[in-house]
């Protein structure tokens, strides 16, 4: 098999344990009554507390009409809240409510056990270079979205 071969099967064998991975991990926590995207905002406002809309954005890489939908539906919810910047009044902020940050820690404590499950297979000298691969894929891809 040559290069050329080798890479579009790679490739597709990533693109397929991607897809494969969102869809069991989506059936894991389907008893927490949200999306994956709705958990993830909540995870990224756990793990980097209080930002505003468009820092969820870029964090999330996610479009202003996608966030702002995802927000509405978590502050329906309660599970987070607006609030104004100290730095800035005119800015509005998103903080997690304490429902939202037991959520967070719920849904933080299933990522872990999906992902311990997800890569007992490997040794801990896999685990790392595949973690190395999969983060110069990312500045690869984000390179290309910013026309780089």
């Amino acid at each position: 098999m040559n290069n050329e071969e080798m890479c579009l099967k790679t490739g597709m064998a990533m693109i397929k344990a991607s897809q494969l991975g969102i869809r069991a991990m989506t059936k894991q926590i389907k008893g927490f009554g949200l999306s994956l995207s709705q958990l993830e905002v909540l995870s990224v406002l756990f793990h980097k507390g209080t930002l505003s809309q468009k820092e969820l954005t870029t964090h999330l890489m996610l479009s202003k009409g996608g966030i702002s939908t995802l927000l509405n539906k978590l502050l329906e919810l309660s599970l987070v809240q607006r609030i104004s910047s100290p730095q800035d009044g005119r800015v509005s902020m998103i903080a997690l409510t304490k429902d939202g940050e037991r959520t967070a820690k719920e849904f933080e404590q299933a990522k872990q056990a999906h992902a311990s499950g997800e890569f007992e297979s490997f040794t801990p000298q896999e685990l790392e270079t595949l973690h190395l691969m999969m983060k110069r894929l990312q500045n690869h891809y984000k390179d290309v979205l910013e026309g780089k």
